[in-house]
């Protein structure tokens, strides 16, 4: 008898050029977490924002490559969110990926290999490594994406960001004192 799950495979009914097209979204939404391509995207999406090329008029749908590029931003956007989280949940998350980097660093200095960058427990500054991915990449990615997205978007979710950048700025390393009990 077949198998009951096959009611919510819904791949099954789809056409071979349907299942193609599928496939090739789901490997560019992957693809779209990859940071090497962070730069590139995010100009895109300036350029293409500020053009208006993302609003289209008359009732115009927008180009299959349009919406599968804003597919891609949005999954990149939401991979890199973290800085946009309420405080305490963005620093529970940032406290846990720094704690992977410093892992990494670890096992390279286990393997005598030379430490990636900002992934030596010894001598990277927690603060300056989030001020610096949230200045310097999610602050000039969202900014477009924002405004795109509308006044309630910026009022619920770049203020917040600004707010953490602040609170980076202003508490440093003593963020994450009872977090992951750093020294202030």
């Amino acid at each position: 008898h077949p198998n009951h799950q096959d009611q919510f495979n819904f791949i099954a009914a789809l056409t071979p050029d349907e299942y193609k097209e599928l496939r090739e979204l789901v490997i560019q939404l992957i693809l779209a977490t990859d940071m090497r391509f962070h730069f590139e995207h995010a100009s895109k999406l300036k350029t293409r924002c500020n053009a208006g090329a993302f609003n289209p008029s008359g009732g115009d749908e927008l180009p299959r490559e349009d919406v599968q590029f804003l597919l891609c931003a949005l999954v990149h956007a939401a991979d890199i969110s973290n800085g946009l989280k309420p405080s305490a949940l963005a620093l529970k998350w940032s406290a846990a990926v720094m704690e992977e980097f410093f892992r990494q660093g670890d096992l390279e200095v286990t393997l005598g290999m030379p430490i990636s960058h900002f992934y030596d427990r010894r001598t990277t500054s927690i603060s300056q490594c989030q001020l610096g991915f949230l200045n310097m990449l999610v602050k000039p990615y969202f900014e477009p994406l924002c405004k795109l997205l509308g006044g309630n978007v910026v009022a619920e979710v770049f203020d917040t960001l600004l707010s953490n950048i602040n609170d980076w700025e202003t508490y440093g390393d003593a963020l994450l004192q009872e977090e992951i009990g750093l020294r202030a």
